[in-house]
């Protein structure tokens, strides 16, 4: 005790109040002389840094605007071009030999398109075409200029300046030379306005046309917004500033009170436990020796077994094992190593690594004492399971010391997974070079099927022009043609058959149909075709009439149908070829069967799919795109059936397919195609008749169709010159009027129509051909429709019903 109270320093308020008081002196100075530099200097300088920011941002928005509506504009006009190339391609393929010409039409088409493109906020493009990349002075003729109609035309000089002496037109031509485009900055007259401001602007090299294709914009807002934002972040700073002051403040008189009001609390707490302090602090001496001795006895163990834990991370995603290399006993595993292996903790650590690892006891010996010597290694094994099962694995090992004892660290990774998954890649890969030879050879297929036909139609219309022709030989010649022209339709409408299957716009039109009246047809249809290459045709019904309706979509019935019968002809060279169907339970089972070629048994299935003609083993495709079979089976499918083959090489085929037998009728609700009434004409011949047509082919070929009927006919050429036309000539009995023209379309043009006159007969025309068209052109107000390519005879047909009367 002498000693302690030689040192001791009896504890007072003063004492222990007086660094409090220090302490808070000196943070009331620290926060002084922060706000006194907070305000003189940190609001500038962040209200620099904000605005300089903001501006950035400013500019950059300006940049990706008018980046994004030039390239806009360059995508625009390749889609259009690409569109405008398969109109001229389809309208007048003879264009595709002259590439000058098509080259001015496309290019004339895109001019006209530029120059009436609008961009947002009264926005605008403009377009230069670049004369002379070797430089010079007028390097480019000014092509679009919304904002400058009278500079359209001129020359452009690389020599001409702005009010700040940059030659802005200079800068353009040597920034899309070297990188095809580029955003810079000049001084020009604002529009409408006789003030001059910075402009940034963003070019694009169009390289097909040597167009510089180009817009800008001001940036005289930046200042006001800038300004704006000044003032606004000050308001903010100098509020917040204010609050802090405040708080600061108020915190401040609140410490004072606090300690004054303990003040005497703490006086009358130090006096009774002062003495009690005194005795305890010899004890505290000698406890904290003894502690530290201890501290640093555990501190040792301490440190070896966080070692050990941090190295094996108890809660690790990965499989990891602690191994003693001398027995290979496995000491320790995580939580991932359980769940992997399927063992408990006590199972596993009671285990050998032999255990697990399919390879001889002394391999796995050899692999240890490999990584002894190297320090780590990583090898590849078999690792098997609990529940008997091969896991291939990837295992890192690494020797670690712990509490002075060497032990083998090791991390597993389960590659089965990485090896399922690269084979299931290399099959869809080799799926994917399948399906890709397929199209390829479908394409070259498609190539022949359709320059085939082509081959015919040319070839023997220009045979038709020798004068000293006979009349017999021209008749065989225009047979040719038609039949080439009906092979060309049908490989075109199987084409427009699978695009819509492939994009789900296949649609069902339920009716009742009579299944038997089906059968005749297609027989009666393909009979004089089998009976040309000697093999009879045999048709099976098995139900009365009564029986033989069912509700479903007979268009696409007489399609399989026909697909089927076609394909038996086409592979067969003699025998017969037997169609018909059976009952069975709540269906109906469809068959045609031949004594062609047959399938071979590895191509019964591959039959139904697409471009599969194209890519038979044995070469033995005939005329076709290879499409019958995957439209008969997709249709089949969308009936509610299903389709199959049996086959033998060489004896012959038959085709199955089936559909749901239903007597009761459950039509779907249909569009109304109820058409515009027709008053009962009274004319037999003499029509006045306009036709609406922008084609000059077609407009001769309608003409020359109905010069025995009409006393008159009227051409235009699009929607808006038929309204006209027809608000004008109110004695016009009828209009053929051509869906797809320029400027209006027909649908629209008959809805105009409609609006003054509702007893014209109005037949629409178009070369889409798709299911709905029909319907469609009722419910705009036309009294029929008739799809391209036009036959006279149905043509003169649909008129003859039309007016109630005979057409001479």
């Amino acid at each position: 005790m002498n000693e302690l109270d030689t040192n001791y320093k009896p504890f007072t308020p003063a004492k222990i109040l007086k660094p409090f008081y220090v302490f808070t002196v000196c943070i009331m100075l620290i926060f002084i002389a922060t706000l006194i530099y907070l305000f003189s200097t940190g609001p500038n300088k962040f209200i620099k840094y904000q605005v300089q920011e903001f501006e950035n941002l400013l500019i950059q928005s300006k940049k990706d605007y008018i980046q994004t509506a030039v390239n806009g504009v360059v995508q625009d006009i390749e889609i259009k071009e690409k569109i405008l190339l398969a109109k001229l391609e389809k309208e007048n393929p003879s264009l595709l030999k002259n590439e000058s010409v098509l080259d001015s039409i496309i290019k004339k088409e895109m001019y006209f398109h530029i120059s009436n493109k609008k961009l947002i906020n009264n926005g605008y493009v403009w377009v230069n075409e670049v004369l002379n990349y070797n430089g010079g002075d007028n390097y480019a003729i000014r092509l679009v200029h919304p904002n400058l109609k009278n500079t359209e035309g001129e020359y452009l000089s690389t020599n001409t300046k702005d009010i700040k002496g940059n030659k802005p037109y200079l800068t353009e031509l040597n920034g899309v030379k070297k990188d095809g485009q580029l955003f810079f900055k000049y001084w020009f007259k604002k529009p409408n306005s006789n003030k001059i401001e910075q402009k940034l602007t963003y070019a694009k090299l169009y390289k097909k046309y040597n167009w510089i294709i180009a817009t800008g914009v001001y940036l005289d807002d930046i200042e006001e917004l800038t300004a704006a934002e000044i003032s606004k972040s000050k308001s903010i700073i100098q509020n917040q500033y204010l609050v802090t002051i405040s708080i600061i403040f108020i915190s401040f008189i609140l410490i004072l009170i606090t300690t004054n009001y303990f003040k005497k609390r703490i006086s009358n707490t130090i006096f009774y436990y002062t003495k009690e302090v005194e005795e305890r602090e010899l004890l505290l001496k000698e406890f904290n020796s003894n502690l530290e001795q201890l501290v640093e006895e555990r501190t040792d163990q301490l440190n070896e077994s966080e070692l050990r834990y941090a190295a094996l991370f108890k809660k690790n995603q990965s499989v990891m094992l602690l191994l003693n290399p001398e027995t290979g006993l496995i000491i320790d595993a995580n939580q991932a190593a359980i769940n992997f292996y399927g063992y408990t903790f006590k199972e596993l650590t009671s285990m050998k690594i032999s255990e697990i690892n399919t390879l001889p006891v002394e391999e796995t010996k050899s692999k240890i004492k490999d990584v002894l010597v190297n320090s780590s290694k990583h090898f590849y094994f078999k690792h098997k399971l609990a529940n008997n099962t091969i896991k291939d694995v990837e295992v890192h090992v690494e020797k670690i010391i712990v509490e002075g004892e060497e032990q083998l660290y090791s991390i597993i990774y389960d590659l089965s997974e990485l090896k399922k998954t690269k084979k299931e890649l290399i099959k869809a890969k080799e799926k994917a070079e399948e399906s890709d030879r397929l199209k390829s050879a479908f394409l070259a297929n498609m190539s022949h099927e359709i320059r085939t036909p082509m081959n015919g139609i040319l070839g023997f219309s220009e045979l038709l022009k020798n004068p000293k022709l006979s009349g017999n030989l021209q008749q065989e010649y225009i047979k040719i043609i038609e039949k080439s022209g009906h092979r060309m339709l049908n490989i075109i409408n199987n084409i427009i058959d699978i695009s819509r299957i492939e994009s789900g716009l296949m649609k069902v039109k339920l009716e009742d149909s009579n299944i038997n009246k089906q059968v005749e047809y297609i027989y009666k249809f393909f009979s004089p075709e089998a009976e040309a290459k000697g093999i009879k045709l045999a048709i099976n019904n098995q139900l009365p009439a009564a029986k033989s309706i069912i509700n479903t979509d007979s268009e696409k019935v007489y399609a399989i149908l026909t697909n089927l019968v076609k394909n038996a002809i086409k592979y067969t060279n003699k025998g017969t070829i037997v169609f018909g169907y059976t009952k069975k339970d709540n269906y109906l089972e469809f068959y045609v069967q031949d004594t062609g070629i047959g399938i071979p048994e590895n191509r019964k299935k591959a039959v139904f799919e697409r471009f599969i003609q194209a890519d038979i083993a044995d070469k033995m495709a005939r005329q076709g795109a290879g499409l019958g079979l995957s439209i008969s089976k997709a249709f089949v499918k969308i009936l509610g059936g299903d389709i199959w083959v049996e086959s033998e090489e060489n004896v012959g085929s038959t085709f199955y397919f089936t559909l749901p037998y239903n007597n009761k009728t459950t039509k779907e609700k249909l569009v109304n195609t109820t058409p515009i009434s027709n008053n009962v004409g009274t004319k037999t011949n003499g029509l006045k008749v306009l036709i609406a047509e922008d084609d000059e082919i077609s407009e001769t070929l309608l003409s020359i169709a109905l010069k025995d009927i009409s006393s008159e006919i009227i051409r235009v050429k699009n929607g808006i010159e038929a309204i006209k036309k027809v608000k004008n000539t109110p004695d016009i009995d009828l209009v053929l009027m051509d869906i797809q023209m320029p400027r209006m379309s027909g649908y629209e043009a008959t809805l105009e129509i409609r609006k003054f006159n509702k007893n014209i007969k109005i037949i629409a025309q178009t070369a889409f051909g798709l299911s709905g068209d029909r319907e469609k052109a009722i419910n705009v107000g036309c009294n029929d429709y008739i799809s391209k390519p036009i036959n006279k005879n149905e043509l003169l047909k649909l008129i003859q019903s039309l007016f109630k009367a005979t057409v001479v």
